[in-house]
């Protein structure tokens, strides 16, 4: 599951390095070289970051729905105080 999601996610990193990696090499051609490269190493960790935290709607609200419980728990016993 992670894999399905881990291509798109790294596609947009690998866009975003060009990008920057490229503007900054019109400039300055061996910094962009190396900047290309750094992000795009942070970039397949950040894609892989990615799709492990990409869930399901079904699990995202469950979470939702404990969140809401536990916030109403600590809301009521303020007001027993």
């Amino acid at each position: 599951m992670y894999l399905l999601w881990f291509i798109p996610y790294l596609l947009k990193y690998i866009l975003v390095a060009a990008l920057v990696g490229g503007v900054v090499a019109v400039f300055f051609p061996p910094i962009g070289g190396g900047l290309f490269l750094l992000l795009l190493l942070g970039g397949v960790v950040a894609a892989w970051t990615d799709a492990k935290n990409k869930r399901r709607p079904h699990e995202r609200q469950g979470e939702a729905e404990g969140f809401d419980q536990a916030l109403r728990s600590v809301q009521h016993s303020f007001r027993q105080r």
